[in-house]
């Protein structure tokens, strides 16, 4: 789990600065066995451009996915009721966010836990990777859809970005799993509507995405 220092330097921190913390700190938050810590990115040392971040969509609807595949539990889907405080300078787009967990038997009897981060964004496929600095993507598909594939600046995560709409993009992380992994979970995401996203364990939170309750299951 990530220490006290880590919320409090996520929650303070610049955004640029922080944005891989954050997403961190919620896969790593999805099993005991998830990462303790993570380098955080200074776009000032990185060699990758760092783009001007877009403004979200106000009118956009929300467009929701579920992982149907039976090997992953989900652990938490929150759409936040609150949009303001830190994380709206991190992470401006954010929609929603769900959380996945499995744990599969390795070699020697050990068990090998892997997370998996799917969230709504309310900016175009174009636009979205203004808000992940360092992103180290490729153009692709994911079951017919636009989308970028790729690791952020220092290897993991694994991060895939796909046009859902024109003006929405949904973005799947995973710290554990490889990008050839990630892609064959992305493309078992099935679109649904809010009430069958609701049905299916999401909830509709009074709370702000910056704020560490927001992410933890009630």
């Amino acid at each position: 789990m990530v220490s006290e220092a880590g919320e409090r330097a996520m929650v303070s921190g610049a955004p640029a600065r922080f944005v891989w913390l954050l997403l961190a700190v919620t896969v790593g938050a999805c099993s005991d066995n998830g990462p303790a810590s993570v380098d955080t990115v200074d776009p000032s040392t990185t060699d990758a451009p760092l783009a001007s971040p877009a403004t979200p969509s106000t009118t956009s609807a929300s467009h929701f996915m579920v992982l149907q595949d039976g090997g992953w539990t989900l652990r938490q889907a929150v759409k936040p009721a609150g949009v303001t405080g830190a994380q709206a300078g991190i992470e401006p787009s954010l929609d929603w966010w769900s959380e996945y967990e499995r744990a599969v038997a390795a070699d020697g009897g050990a068990i090998e836990a892997s997370g998996v981060r799917i969230s709504g964004h309310r900016l175009a496929l174009q636009d979205h990777g203004g808000e992940l600095p360092g992103f180290q993507g490729s153009d692709g598909e994911i079951d017919g859809r636009p989308a970028r594939i790729g690791t952020g600046p220092d290897g993991p995560p694994a991060v895939i970005t796909m046009a859902v709409e024109d003006d929405y993009t949904v973005m799947v992380l995973s710290y554990e799993l490889s990008v050839d992994e990630l892609t064959e979970v992305a493309e078992q995401l099935e679109i649904v509507s809010e009430s069958d996203w609701l049905a299916a364990g999401g909830e509709i939170r009074d709370c702000e995405p910056g704020d560490p309750t927001c992410r933890s299951p009630e």
